[in-house]
This record gives C-alpha cells, structure tokens and sequence, in this order.
C-alpha cells in the first residue's frame, strides 16, 4: 500500500507527480516528485488541488504544501519553515 500525499489515504497503487512539470523544466528526481492517488492526481491535472511545490519538516518527516484552487495554503501552519532543493 502507498499513502497519497494529499489526502494520506492508502492505495493499493499511486502515481508520481512531478512538482514542476518537466516541460517547464523541472528534473526527473525524488526532490521534484510526489506520490499522488488517481483521484487526487486528477485533481491536480484540472487545477482543483494547487501543488505549492515546497515541503516542510514535520514530526513525521517532509510534508507537500499545497491548496485548492484559489484558496491559501491549507497545511494549518503559519509562517512554516519551509525548505526547497537546490541542485548543485
């Protein structure tokens, strides 16, 4: 089973998301990439789920900043501390 970053169900199986979309330039690793259900994915693809492309440090590790449509970030965290890759 994988857990979807965006609803944390499980899944029996996910899809990969690349964060920036490789025609825009994004790179094909683990840093840009993110594991999505069907359904959240789709929403994703139809701009009702808007990946901020950042993560944050939890407790439990990194965790994807995202929102729906046009709303704020709805991680519930104010001010995160937020931490982006940098390719050397």
């Amino acid at each position: 089973m994988t857990k979807c970053e965006i609803c944390e169900k499980e899944f029996p199986s996910c899809d990969t998301h690349h964060i920036v979309s490789k025609s825009q330039g994004g790179k094909n690793n683990i840093f840009n990439t993110t594991i999505l259900c069907p359904n959240c994915h789709r929403r994703v693809h139809i701009s009702e789920i808007i990946l901020e492309g950042k993560f944050l440090t939890t407790n439990e590790g990194y965790k994807l900043i995202w929102r729906k449509g046009s709303d704020e970030s709805i991680t519930q965290v104010k001010d995160p501390e937020v931490f982006t890759y940098k390719e050397k």
